[in-house]
């Protein structure tokens, strides 16, 4: 469907973006309604090590996807240019995390990891290289994980005696165990991306040169695009809300949420479930013959 066809426009980067940060919206090529926003960290020659500006811009970028309604962006890539994810902070000229990892109320518009559990919908990060300390943190809070064969993750905190104030000492041990959180941050042992796929720290490791782990995040946005916007939104604030719950917690939560989204939505969530057995596509097709 040409773009002149659209009722939408495709979204613009917010003003005066720095170019430590590069935004790229493209339409879906299977759900051509929809808009992919690619944003990637774009300072190569210090594997995208972050300085203030470039946070800033990425918060710019953040909160303007904040903005706009999920029936038309369906999903965030976040990546780096060239060779690496991001290196973490540039120690030269280091951001102060007071500021950008803060969490009180007049700083959260600076805190790009705050910024993308506000999102509502998927982020998918795309490791074409390292991701270190501070660039590891950042990775973790996608959503959905893609890496290259060149991803090394690795963090420096405790070598430098820098904090993690981004949820790293969290968020590691929830993935992989107490244990080899330990390993990585108090003794600093890199995790290659065969390793990361074990440890379930990666959701894919594809082969090929440095732009496969790009093309195929964009891949599962096309999938994520074909799913309905409002249960994707829906879905990934359980997924964001009752991940550090207790099961009986989380259940409980899940039912709570399901009984209010069922009161307000179930008559149109039955509508579109007959017409899709209805329809004449193909997966429809297959559902109807294999239920």
């Amino acid at each position: 469907m040409p773009l002149s066809m659209l009722s939408i426009s495709p979204p613009s980067a917010p003003p005066s973006l720095p170019p430590s940060v590069l935004w790229h919206s493209s339409l879906l090529e299977d759900t051509p309604s929809k808009y992919l926003v690619t944003l990637t960290l774009n300072r190569p020659s210090k594997l995208n090590a972050f300085t203030a500006p470039l946070l800033d811009g990425l918060c710019a970028c953040l909160s303007k996807l904040l903005s706009l309604p999920p029936e038309e962006l369906a999903a965030v890539v976040l990546t780096g240019a060239g060779r690496a994810f991001c290196a973490g902070a540039d120690l030269s000229d280091p951001p102060d995390p007071r500021v950008h990892s803060s969490l009180r109320p007049a700083d959260l518009r600076r805190n790009p990891v705050h910024l993308m559990s506000q999102l509502r919908v998927p982020v998918v990060g795309a490791l074409n290289g390292p991701a270190f300390t501070g660039g590891l943190e950042l990775a973790l809070a996608c959503d959905v994980l893609v890496a290259g064969p060149a991803l090394v993750m690795r963090d420096t905190h405790c070598r430098f005696g820098i904090a993690p104030c981004w949820g790293l000492s969290q968020r590691l041990q929830r993935i992989v165990g107490r244990g080899r959180a330990s390993y990585v941050s108090l003794a600093g042992q890199p995790v290659d991306a065969a390793t990361a796929l074990r440890w379930g720290l990666v959701q894919e490791v594809v082969g090929g040169g440095e732009g496969a782990a790009l093309e195929r995040a964009r891949e599962l946005c096309e999938d994520i695009g074909a799913q309905d916007a409002g249960m994707v939104a829906f879905y990934k604030r359980n997924l964001e809300g009752g991940g550090g719950m207790t099961l009986g917690d989380g259940m409980e939560f899940e039912r709570e949420r399901a009984d209010g989204y069922y009161r307000t939505q179930g008559k149109q969530m039955l509508d579109n479930v007959r017409a899709f057995m209805g329809g004449g596509d193909e997966e429809g097709a297959w559902l109807r013959s294999n239920l």
